[in-house]
């Protein structure tokens, strides 16, 4: 799967590189990432519903054909760090975060490197030696820069 870590006191989100079918690893630099004008997507979870998550949250609109979507995102718009999921009755939630968080397979291990004072990086790093959905390399995006510092 993956391990998106959001350290907000840094206000950096890590998001490592590996890409997995089954029990194979498919690449260690996969992008886990959208930019769309100024909105910045980091998503885990389904490849093939990574555009759909988008296209669901963006439209906001109550009356739009509601399905089942297997990932969520941490959504960097104006700013501000949002959480998207869809729920089971195919119902986007989006919410503000100012914490720090976690999602993917891997999260977990990674809030706890990050209760321990470890970066965004390195607990992205550490989930990896935890979670064999994690792993590759780690990128690490300033939420204040809008880019990648790492």
């Amino acid at each position: 799967m993956t391990t998106i870590v959001y350290d907000h006191n840094a206000r950096h989100i890590a998001v490592d590189g590996q890409t997995t079918q089954g029990n194979r690893i498919c690449t260690t630099e996969a992008i886990k990432w959208k930019q769309d004008g100024d909105d910045w997507w980091f998503i885990c979870g389904s490849v093939a519903d990574r555009d759909r998550l988008i296209e669901h949250i963006k439209a906001n609109d109550p009356d739009a054909p509601k399905w089942p979507i297997e990932c969520s995102a941490f959504w960097v718009r104006g700013g501000q760090v949002f959480q998207c999921v869809v729920t089971d009755d195919g119902e986007p939630c989006v919410s503000g975060v100012c914490y720090s968080d976690a999602m993917g397979s891997g999260e977990q291990y990674a809030l706890s490197a990050l209760d321990h004072g470890k970066t965004a990086k390195e607990a992205v790093e550490y989930a990896a030696t935890r979670d064999t959905g994690t792993g590759g390399k780690v990128s690490v995006f300033d939420v204040e820069k809008l880019e990648f510092i790492e």
